[in-house]
């Protein structure tokens, strides 16, 4: 079913969670700041191909203040799967997004919807797709315009600044430890953008992993601006290569249309 009912909230839990683990390799030389921009722009493959997190997430604008308990897992470049629960323990929502489509599983409504990434930026008033929802997740700067790339540094951070089409993004690194701290993004055709901070961080093995973000979406909707927060509280991290299982089941009764066929990993 291509119906798009599914509130606003969710739609913006699925494509803004962010739960990104802002990770890289944690810098014990010092030496190696002097090529740090280098190798961020590199952005070299990450040495694990599964992902498995759960989070706290509080969702709060000026309609709406929810919260909930959410289940996300990742197959790297292929796969992202995410279950949200109800604080009552009710799942809500479960949704599998392809490189190319969002399935969505909406138990309140009792539907089955099929979103491609086009429809997706729609509903959310900003452009969306998988690799920016992976490079989000994986704490990687979203775009990989070198050429147009321009840096600067302050005390704290490096920033680079980049131009993708119309798309103004802002990447904050932290000067001591190569972690993606802070990703602004701005549409500059509707003026709406998205800000990411990257909070808390703690080593998990050879990984720096920020258990705490903040996502702050700022939006014009019927020409009146609105602002949404998004606080995430991770409650379970794990980084690995053994498969992991990403159900997805319609049930019978729901209205749909064709059900997606999970591939194994070549």
């Amino acid at each position: 079913m291509n119906n798009t009912n599914l509130p606003k909230t969710w739609l913006l839990v699925l494509a803004l969670f962010a739960v990104g683990i802002a990770c890289k390799r944690k810098i014990t030389n010092p030496t190696q700041l002097q090529e740090m921009q280098t190798k961020w722009l590199e952005q070299k493959d990450t040495p694990y191909n599964y992902l498995d997190l759960r989070f706290k997430l509080h969702y709060q604008s000026e309609d709406e203040d929810q919260k909930a308990k959410i289940k996300l897992r990742m197959r790297k470049d292929s796969l992202i799967w995410v279950s949200i629960t109800a604080p009552a323990g009710v799942e809500i929502l479960r949704a599998l997004i392809t490189t190319d489509t969002a399935h969505v599983i909406n138990r309140l409504q009792k539907e089955y919807l099929k979103l491609d990434f086009e429809q997706l930026s729609k509903k959310l008033n900003f452009k969306v797709d998988f690799n920016l929802l992976q490079s989000i997740i994986m704490g990687t700067m979203p775009f990989r315009n070198y050429d147009k790339a321009k840096q600067t540094r302050n005390n704290n951070h490096i920033i680079v600044k980049q131009k993708v089409k119309h798309i103004w993004i802002d990447n904050y690194l932290n000067v001591h430890n190569e972690q993606l701290e802070r990703l602004f993004m701005k549409d500059s055709l509707t003026q709406n953008s998205v800000m990411l901070i990257y909070e808390n961080f703690m080593n998990y093995g050879n990984v720096l992993f920020a258990n705490n973000r903040k996502i702050t979406v700022n939006y014009k909707e019927k020409n009146k601006q609105k602002k949404t927060d998004i606080l995430i509280d991770h409650i379970k991290v794990d980084l690995t290569n053994k498969p992991l299982e990403f159900p997805f089941k319609v049930p019978k009764y729901f209205e749909q249309e064709d059900e997606p066929t999970i591939k194994e990993k070549d």
